[in-house]
């Protein structure tokens, strides 16, 4: 309990999207992202970097409401099946949340 307690919330929520997803989107975005990735080892760390990074924008979204939590759930989704481009992503996530994202966001991505 003091383990789990001890953790900050953001490391909590890492797991839990990921296996909600675990259906279609993360085979996806396994294999579009290993189609591009460098050394093994190198790509498992870009793509649990990436994981994260797209759990905790769907968490940032869910905080500020489930509407904008579910619109952003649909954006990732979309991102990772390839339905949008990285741009559009951008943008529309901005739109959504009403939050400038940094400018390293895009090249992230790519």
């Amino acid at each position: 309990t003091n383990g789990i307690n001890h953790s900050p919330p953001m490391l909590n929520a890492v797991p839990s999207p990921p296996q909600r997803y675990s259906n279609g989107p993360s085979s996806s975005s396994s294999s579009s992202l290993a189609n591009q990735q460098l050394p093994a080892t190198c790509g498992a760390r870009q793509l649990s970097k990436l994981k994260r990074f797209l759990t905790t924008l769907q968490q940032f979204g869910n905080d500020i409401s489930p509407e904008i939590g579910e619109s952003v759930r649909n954006l990732v989704l979309a991102l990772v099946n390839s339905t949008v481009t990285i741009e559009e992503f951008h943008s529309r996530l901005q739109e959504a949340t009403n939050f400038p994202l940094r400018p390293f966001v895009i090249p992230f991505l790519k």
